[in-house]
């Protein structure tokens, strides 16, 4: 069998030995080259097309004024990084910033509030059927997935399903939790948790509602533990060697 499509074990197969899987626009984009050549590409290439007018591909609005417009990739960046791209090269990253065919002309104030939302965060006022089509065609250009969300936006407006995987977004995945917990500081943090709400004590009490609550933090902590992987008996060890450095404490006090 093949390593389970949502695990840890999975992403760290797709994931390039040494590549960083957090998102860092600077890892994606040459600004000069985006900002003097892809960009300006871009506006060209609507100019023409509009006689002399820039055309916002979300609304249709029109100006001959550039100040009213910013260069949006359809597949927001950091949303194609979510979607299957944390895994890429630095030239992957580089050459999906700067394609054009991802680029469009967008009023300022849509692209903002767009930013790098899924389709089922945002959709265009108008063009939708245009911008979920185009958008498509980026992911399958480039091998990114949409999630279950995402993709029943897609089919109850398109018709049909969208052609890409369906998996959930890398922040949505064990393998993003594990990566966070897997420092020095996120191994501190769980066994504070541990120490703090009942994992490895009793809570015995004779109030069942101050009990109640107890196992109410013992179960929030035993599911962070689940989803990322934590094996118990390493924290057990670390709990029990911070317990006995805080008994030696007490004894010289």
């Amino acid at each position: 069998m093949g390593k389970p499509r949502h695990s840890k074990e999975y992403y760290d197969a797709v994931t390039p030995e040494g590549l960083p899987a957090h998102y860092n626009r600077k890892n994606w984009e040459d600004r000069e080259t985006f900002v003097n050549i892809t960009r300006n590409a871009v506006i060209r290439s609507n100019v023409l097309k509009n006689k002399g007018f820039i055309k916002g591909a979300y609304t249709d609005y029109k100006s001959p004024n550039q100040k009213h417009f910013q260069a949006d990739h359809g597949r927001a960046i950091k949303d194609a990084h979510r979607k299957g791209g944390f895994a890429w090269s630095p030239e992957q990253k580089k050459k999906f910033t700067h394609d054009v065919s991802n680029i469009v002309m967008a009023v300022s104030g849509v692209n903002r509030a767009k930013g790098y939302k899924g389709i089922d965060k945002w959709t265009p006022p108008r063009n939708l059927k245009s911008y979920l089509l185009r958008t498509e065609s980026t992911d399958i250009k480039y091998g990114l997935s949409n999630t279950k969300k995402e993709a029943k936006v897609f089919k109850n407006i398109i018709g049909r399903k969208p052609n890409v995987k369906i998996r959930p977004n890398v922040e949505n995945t064990k393998y993003c939790a594990s990566c966070h917990f897997s420092t020095e500081e996120g191994q501190q943090v769980l066994t504070k948790l541990v120490q703090d709400h009942f994992v490895f004590k009793t809570t015995p009490t004779p109030d069942p509602y101050l009990s109640a609550w107890q196992e109410g933090q013992r179960s929030v902590v035993l599911k962070i533990m689940e989803m990322v992987d934590t094996d118990l008996r390493v924290l057990r060890t670390r709990y029990d060697q911070q317990e006995l450095a805080r008994l030696k404490r007490q004894d010289n006090n």
